[in-house]
């Protein structure tokens, strides 16, 4: 979708290596010759560059909420042996009902991962759906959503615990141009 545009605001958390980061995604609507807001989503960036770890990542995280945490260990456990630069957690997203099924979301969610790659970041984590006390409609969605993250290359992430709801994370490319990261 080429007339879809990402805007984004950033803030950094007080004495934490986090940054808030929100996304609004528009697109031009000729008959009102206007951008509209048809898709949102909100998360935490963070780094583990310059000493960090992922113990200390984790740790701001923690202070954030206990969902937040949950999504930063899945991706600890599933990529914290490897060397990675940073990692964007989604707590939200959410296309405009009106303007599902018309490929926004998936434009949208594929805008964000080229977006982050060129701020270095190389996983991607969220929990896709409801999942306190889902209804069977809830569950629907859920099983949708899954699907869809997957055919966006998210995996589920394993838990130790049952009760814990589904994480789904991914690995995306960061891109080198001569000796600087993007």
């Amino acid at each position: 979708m080429s007339d879809l545009q990402v805007e984004y605001r950033l803030s950094r958390f007080p004495d934490h290596d986090i940054m808030s980061v929100e996304a609004v995604a528009k697109i031009f609507l000729e008959e009102t010759d206007d951008f509209v807001e048809v898709a949102t989503a909100s998360g935490y960036m963070f780094k583990t560059t310059d000493g960090l770890r992922w113990t200390d990542v984790l740790e701001d995280l923690d202070a954030i909420s206990s969902s937040v945490l949950q999504i930063g260990s899945r991706l600890a456990d599933r990529f914290g042996d490897e060397y990675v630069e940073g990692g964007l957690i989604l707590d939200h997203l959410k296309t405009k009902t009106e303007y599902r099924n018309r490929g926004i979301g998936t434009a949208f969610v594929n805008q964000l991962i080229e977006d982050m790659t060129y701020l270095g970041i190389e996983l991607i984590g969220l929990i896709p759906g409801y999942h306190d006390h889902p209804s069977k409609e809830q569950n629907k969605l859920n099983t949708r959503l899954i699907a869809f993250y997957k055919r966006l290359g998210f995996e589920l992430l394993k838990s130790q615990k049952r009760c814990e709801s589904p994480v789904m994370g991914r690995r995306v490319e960061t891109f080198l141009l001569g000796d600087e990261l993007f």
